[in-house]
């Protein structure tokens, strides 16, 4: 976590920002229970619903996806999306998501900066570096 920064913790996530700036950059990481557990050989079969899900997540935001990827996270391949999004009456802000499957559970990490800014304080780079689930 970036120096200065803040982080909150509930019981399915952990959200990092830097104290004071509601608009500023945020990293977080949440949790959530599949339905059926997952197995690496069904990752074509997944990634086709998650590129589903951050088509709507992106549309919902008022954005479109502009990048999807199949990635390494902790050792896992992973998908992770970027697309801008454009909320009403608040600012635009670039997201990076990233979906990791692991058992029963679906980590969602999740970037979000002013659009345009990039990555600052390297946080969404970290995230992804970093990231690994906690043991069972």
């Amino acid at each position: 976590m970036p120096v200065g920064w803040r982080a909150t913790q509930t019981a399915r996530s952990v959200l990092a920002r830097e104290p004071g700036d509601a608009a500023g950059p945020l990293v977080s990481a949440t949790i959530l229970p599949l339905a059926k557990p997952y197995s690496p050989s069904q990752f074509a079969t997944a990634a086709r619903e998650l590129d589903g899900l951050a088509a709507q997540l992106a549309h919902a935001s008022g954005g479109t996806v502009t990048e999807s990827v199949t990635t390494t996270v902790d050792g896992q391949r992973i998908r992770a999306y970027r697309f801008t999004s454009h909320p009403a009456g608040k600012p635009a802000a670039d997201v990076r998501i990233g979906f990791l499957l692991e058992g029963r559970h679906e980590y969602q990490l999740l970037c979000q900066a002013p659009a345009g800014a990039g990555d600052p304080d390297g946080a969404c780079a970290l995230l992804f570096a970093s990231f690994a689930p906690a043991p069972a």
